[in-house]
């Protein structure tokens, strides 16, 4: 086996054959999924059938009262280092507080001190987004909607989830859809629970928002104890403007009291920002003043005297994002460098031009929502880009990438050096053979005591994957490229041998580990031959840790069979100085496994090697090989 496998580190990535593994034959796999537009795109889908139990329900009183046998669990007990535990009785037990900097649960270990993860470390590579959960259809029960138009919000360690409301049934005469209007619910233990939804306002009947009331953003305004809430509204009149709400209390669970009249009207930001002849944004939509439709607004910055506000444009062919400041809500300034605002769109076609993404015939067509993050002085801007038309189509690529500026009045904004997109459509033909329209869409960053976290909305016809995916940013040490399939390519993983063995990376979400992309390979025979295998080989460090640990998660389509996962430690000839291997039971539920080794004096690379034994298609996601702490 070793023979057979080591001789081939020349080999190509990737082999084409009949055996070439189709997702298609495994029913669980992916669900056929529905999506829910964009505001510029199309009306709302049907709500789905309540799948699950309402976890409204389990938003409840934390005193359940302490039977008389019970003993409560101490924080020795349970390896809690810090926070608050459940003591097992009712009540709970403090567990201490973190020496600065590190803060409590930061890593991703409930109760461990850590250091939180940052953006600069991910724009280097040393950090990566760590699935956390997700709040679908099924386990909440929810009704159909509240993907849209969603974002988080925290203050003093609650988070706020707002997100669009649909009225089913409500579709007046003068309106191009049911009526749509926005509500939020709070969780005080990260989302694990979530209170009842409280509508901050509704689309009344002869307003500027009698059709809609939804997809913006909310800040809180502690020195004047004001909650603000920018959102894009629709009337009979039609024509989408920029409405703005506030409430005045700390607390956002309650009614907003809606400006009468709204604060941005169609084309007002961009006319300033799109003006000159010479703007990318005027290049590309044929000449100044030709941008309008304000939305997807962000408020993403306070400085104590004005907010600065992210949203999108729309030429009527190509999307665009642009940022304005203003003081109040009603007096705007956009376009004007010495403002500290930009005097172009901050992203559009240009930008996703060169992502890792097979665009269809006429490229991208430029940006869609987004939002923007601070931190120690950089500008991080998370935002779509999709190709076809900003419709929503059946089978185009609908996708997010991540890009840094130094400042605000920056017009080009540097895209991620290992490259975007970060988050991926599903290609899945789940409607008539093809993809499903809008299928990953409202993305957004937000910070909670130090730690950055991204949700979005994914969208799918079945109730257990359609809804909001929650991802924490943790430090990444792993040595494998593309361990966890982000980049939705095969790119370092290679295949032995070259002819029969098949390697291809599926964008199905539904059939992956963490609501993205997964690796599927078979030996392309029966039976296989030995040595059939994907490995990847990686340049050992200097100096060696004490201890490395490795595994992933695998699964196997349509039956079970055991998954041979090997590290060879290799010297500077490619000669095999250890040999080290574990074993994955897998079989229909992903299997995960993990292992320890210390590694051996003059080792130059590693080479991490799945075996396969049986003509099954297996997958595997989230494989590492990393230092120990």
């Amino acid at each position: 086996m070793l023979v057979a496998s080591l001789a081939c580190a020349g080999c190509s990535s990737e082999a084409s054959s009949s055996w070439a593994p189709n997702p298609s034959t495994d029913a669980s796999s992916e669900a056929a999924q529905g999506a829910d537009s964009g505001l510029d795109a199309k009306a709302d889908a049907p709500p789905s059938a309540d799948a699950g139990a309402d976890s409204d329900a389990a938003w409840k009183d934390a005193a359940d009262g302490q039977t008389e046998s019970c003993a409560p669990l101490t924080c020795q007990q349970v390896g809690a280092a810090c926070g608050t535990i459940d003591d097992g009785c009712g009540g709970t037990a403090a567990c201490g507080d973190c020496p600065a900097p590190a803060t409590c649960g930061a890593g991703g270990k409930a109760n461990q001190c850590g250091t939180a993860a940052s953006l600069a470390e991910y724009w280097v590579g040393q950090a990566r987004w760590k699935f956390e959960r997700s709040w679908t259809l099924a386990s909440t029960g929810w009704s159909y909607g509240y993907g849209a138009g969603t974002h988080m919000e925290v203050l003093n360690g609650a988070w706020y989830l707002f997100s669009r409301r649909v009225d089913w049934g409500n579709k007046p005469a003068s309106c191009p859809f049911e009526r749509l209007s926005t509500e939020v619910r709070r969780s005080d233990d990260h989302g694990v629970t979530w209170s009842p939804p409280s509508e901050l306002f509704a689309a009344q009947p002869g307003s500027a928002w009698e059709c809609a009331a939804t997809d913006g953003d909310g800040i809180y305004d502690a020195a004047s104890g004001t909650w603000h809430y920018l959102f894009q509204c629709l009337g009979a009149s039609g024509g989408w403007k920029g409405c703005h709400a506030t409430r005045a209390s700390a607390d956002p669970m309650g009614p907003f009291v809606i400006d009468p009249v709204p604060v941005i009207e169609p084309g007002a930001l961009w006319n300033s920002i799109c003006d000159l002849p010479g703007d990318h944004c005027s290049q590309l939509a044929g000449g100044p003043h030709k941008v309008f439709d304000e939305g997807t607004f962000d408020i993403f910055h306070h400085d104590g005297a004005s907010f600065f506000v992210s949203f999108h444009g729309f030429d009527g062919v190509r999307g665009y994002r642009g940022i304005a400041k203003t003081p109040d809500f009603k007096t705007w300034i956009a376009g004007d460098p010495s403002q500290g605002v930009p005097s172009d769109a901050i992203e559009d076609a240009n930008d996703a031009a060169g992502w890792r993404e097979s665009w269809h015939a006429g490229g991208n067509i430029g940006a869609g929502s987004g939002c923007i993050l601070n931190e120690s002085g950089l500008w991080y801007l998370l935002f779509e880009a999709a190709d076809i038309n900003l419709g929503c189509t059946a089978g185009q690529n609908w996708d997010f990438g991540i890009a840094r500026a130094l400042s605000l009045t920056d017009t080009v904004w540097d895209q991620l050096p290992a490259g975007n997109p970060i988050y991926y459509s599903s290609k899945a033909p789940e409607s008539n053979g093809t993809s499903l329209p809008c299928n990953v869409q409202y993305a957004k960053l937000f910070r909670d005591a130090g730690e950055t976290w991204m949700h979005v909305t994914r969208e799918s016809v079945d109730p257990a994957y359609s809804g909001v995916y929650l991802y924490r940013l943790v430090a990444d040490r792993n040595l494998l490229r593309n361990g966890d399939l982000w980049m939705c390519e095969t790119g370092p993983w290679k295949v032995f041998p070259a002819g029969p063995t098949n390697l291809v990376v599926y964008r199905f979400p539904n059939g992956s580990t963490d609501g993205n992309c997964y690796l599927a390979t078979n030996c392309g025979q029966s039976p296989c031959a030995a040595g059939q295998s994907v490995y990847q080989d990686v340049p050992a460090s200097s100096p060696l840790p004490a201890t490395m640990k490795w595994g992933g998660s695998f699964l196997a389509e349509g039956g079970s069979a055991n998954v041979e996962i090997v590290i060879h430690e290799l010297d500077a000839s490619m000669g095999v100085l250890a040999t080290h291997s574990q074993t994955a039971a897998a079989g229909a539920s992903w299997q995960s496994v993990s292992s320890t080794f210390s590694p051996s004096a003059g080792v130059a690379t590693f080479r991490f090697q799945i075996y396969l034994s049986s003509p099954l298609t297996f997958r595997a996601d989230e494989m590492f090989l990393e230092p120990t702490p």
